[in-house]
C-alpha cells in the first residue's frame, strides 16, 4: 500500500538524538541548527503591522513580486549578477525549494552526486524523486569537492551536483577560483549544479556564491532563504533562483505542493533584505562562539575543522575504541550534553556541534568535555 521508499525512510538522526536528550532533566542541547539570535525587530513590526491593516490572501503562485525583486537586487547588488525577478520562485523554505527542484528535474534513475559529510536531508528527497544518490568522500581534500573526485564518481547517468558553502557540518567554504573550476567541468559534462546557500549570509569573510557565475552557465539553481541568516526558522520562506526555463517548471511543482507560500512570512522577509540585508552581525557572532569553543578544544587535544562560516563546529571523535555514535549517546547519558554523530552526515568518526548557545553555555560544555575525557 505504502510507496517503498517511503516505507524505507528512516527519521534524521539528528532529530533523534534531540528527542533522546529530552528524557534527561536540565540538558544542554547543541543538536539542531537552530538560531538563538533574535529575529530583527523591524521584522516582526512589519509583519504585524501588515496583518493588522490587511486581510490576508493567499500569495500569489510563486511569490510575492516584491520580494522576488528583493531578492534578485540582493545578488545582483552583492555578486554582480543580472538577475531578473522572473528568475526567482519563492518558496515554503528552502527545503520545500529544494524538494520542488529536485522532482522537478530528476527522471527514474537518475544519479545525484552528493559530497560527504553532507546535510542529512538530501538523500531522502533524492530517493522520493525516485533518483540515486552517488556519495563520495571529501576529507582528504580538506573537505571541499574536487575535479578529480568528480571524475571518478560521474558517470552518464549524472544528472546533478549539490554544492553547500559554507558546509553544513564542517563550515568549510570553497573560494571563487576552486568554485569557477568546478562549474566549468559540470558545463563540460552537462551537469545541473545545485547551489544550497542557506549559510551564505554567514559567512565568516568574504562570502562566494554561484550567482557570480550564473550569467555564463544555464544550469546553475541556487537556492536559499531567511532561516539561518535572520533567525527566521519558523516563517518558513526560501528561494530557488534560476534560468527561466527551469524556474517555470520548478513553479509548477512548487504550486501543487504547497499552493503558495505564507504571506506573512514574505512580507517579514522583504523587511529582511530591505532593513538587514548586511548580516555581518550575525555572523560575527557565530565566528567568535566558533573561535572560543576551537580553542577550548584545542587545550583538551581535541581536533576541530576550521570553519569559515555557518553555525557549526565539526570535531574529531576523541574516542578511538568508540564510533561517533556510541561517544555521543555515551557523553549525553553521563554528562547531558546533546550532540551529533558524525554518521549523521554520512562521516563516521567526526561529531558535531551547533553554536546556537551562548558562550556561557559553550564554556559550560567544554568543561564537561574535559571532566568526561579525564573521568
Amino acid at each position: 500500500m505504502i510507496n517503498k521508499n517511503v516505507l524505507n525512510l528512516k527519521s534524521s538522526l539528528i532529530r533523534e538524538i534531540s528527542n533522546e536528550s529530552k528524557k534527561y532533566e536540565d540538558v544542554l542541547n547543541l543538536t539542531i541548527g537552530e538560531p538563538d539570535l533574535p529575529t530583527p525587530i523591524g521584522i516582526t513590526n512589519a509583519c504585524i503591522e501588515y496583518m493588522k491593516n490587511n486581510n490576508i490572501k493567499y500569495s500569489m503562485t510563486g511569490g510575492i513580486v516584491e520580494l522576488k525583486n528583493e531578492v534578485a537586487k540582493y545578488y545582483n547588488n552583492k555578486y554582480k549578477s543580472n538577475y531578473l525577478t522572473e528568475n526567482v520562485l519563492i518558496c515554503a523554505g528552502s527545503t520545500e525549494a529544494l524538494s520542488s527542484t529536485l522532482k522537478t528535474l530528476i527522471c527514474p534513475g537518475d544519479e545525484i552526486l552528493i559530497a560527504v559529510p553532507a546535510y542529512p536531508g538530501y538523500a531522502p528527497l533524492i530517493e522520493m524523486a525516485m533518483g540515486k544518490c552517488v556519495f563520495f568522500d571529501t576529507e582528504k581534500d580538506s573537505f571541499k569537492i574536487t575535479i578529480n573526485n568528480l571524475k571518478k564518481n560521474i558517470s552518464e547517468k549524472t544528472k546533478a551536483l549539490i554544492l553547500n558553502y559554507p558546509n553544513n557540518p564542517t563550515g568549510v567554504c570553497l573560494n571563487s577560483e576552486e568554485l569557477q573550476e568546478i562549474l566549468n567541468f559540470c558545463i563540460e559534462k552537462n551537469i545541473v549544479v545545485i547551489s544550497d546557500e542557506i549559510y551564505e549570509g554567514l559567512a565568516f569573510k568574504k562570502s562566494v556564491s554561484v550567482a557570480m557565475f550564473a550569467e555564463n552557465y544555464k544550469n546553475i539553481i541556487l537556492i536559499g532563504g531567511f532561516s539561518k541568516s535572520h533567525s527566521m526558522t519558523g516563517y518558513r520562506v526560501g528561494y530557488v533562483i534560476g534560468d527561466l526555463s527551469i524556474i517555470e517548471n520548478i513553479k509548477k511543482v512548487s504550486q501543487y505542493t504547497v499552493t503558495s507560500p505564507n504571506t506573512i512570512s514574505q512580507i517579514g522577509a522583504i523587511e529582511a533584505l530591505k532593513q538587514y540585508s548586511d548580516t555581518r552581525v550575525f555572523a560575527e557572532e557565530y565566528k567568535k562562539r566558533f573561535d572560543y569553543l576551537e580553542k577550548k578544544l584545542k587545550k583538551i587535544n581535541i581536533f576541530t575543522i576550521k570553519s569559515q562560516g555557518g553555525i557549526y563546529l565539526f570535531f574529531k571523535n576523541p574516542l578511538e575504541n568508540k564510533t561517533s555514535l556510541e561517544f555521543v549517546m555515551e557523553f549525553l547519558k553521563k554528562e547531558k550534553v546533546a550532540l551529533v554523530p558524525g554518521e549523521a552526515f554520512g562521516k563516521q568518526g567526526y561529531v558535531r556541534v551547533s553554536l546556537v548557545k551562548s558562550i556561557e553555555k559553550l564554556r559550560e560544555f567544554s568543561k564537561k568535555m574535559e571532566s568526561f575525557l579525564k573521568k
